[in-house]
């Protein structure tokens, strides 16, 4: 019987069958071909598209993460991909719920839509997802500034590493506002 199961997983793990390493490896190679070509030519969203889709109704866990992270690496190229990304911060998969964020910080501003999801993440969440949301709340600037008193709670909180995304978000946010008030 022991024998039987380890053979059954040596197949799962390395002879393609389920999502295995060289699957993924593949599924890598397949993502960051599509991230290449909507870089090269991003007037065909095609490979754009292609690249949500992955990450909206992908099979495996691995594959919508990486997909998260070609469209943080597309940064505000991938800016359609702002409302799949919302719905990626609460999918029930926390690699998924963790890479989201942190693909719609990359957009920067282009990521405003996703401000109220970020926020409503940041006060109900206790994974790491809440430490990216706030570290994508900072990044996306000026449009996140109704997320101070937010992120004002979770710095005082005595979640560690929250904290120090918090008061990083809050430091970006208080010099956009400073500099807001001295412009106007």
């Amino acid at each position: 019987m022991v024998r039987l199961v380890v053979i059954l997983a040596l197949c799962l793990t390395f002879a393609g069958c389920g999502d295995s390493v060289s699957r993924r490896k593949s599924a890598a190679a397949e993502l960051q071909a599509l991230s290449a070509a909507f870089r090269t030519n991003p007037d065909d969203a095609t490979p754009l598209n292609l690249i949500i889709d992955v990450l909206e109704n992908g099979k495996y866990r691995f594959d919508r993460t990486y997909a998260c992270g070609e469209l943080r690496e597309l940064g505000p190229l991938a800016k359609p991909a702002v409302p799949a990304l919302v719905r990626a911060l609460n999918c029930g998969d926390n690699y998924v719920e963790r890479e989201a964020p942190r693909s719609l910080g990359a957009m920067g501003e282009d990521a405003r839509d996703a401000v109220p999801a970020l926020i409503e993440k940041l006060r109900n969440s206790n994974r790491d997802s809440s430490w990216f949301s706030a570290e994508a709340l900072g990044a996306i600037g000026e449009p996140a500034l109704v997320a101070i008193p937010d992120l004002e709670i979770a710095a005082s909180g005595d979640s560690g590493l929250l904290v120090e995304y918090a008061e990083n978000a809050l430091k970006r946010l208080r010099k956009i506002q400073q500099l807001r008030g001295t412009a106007e």
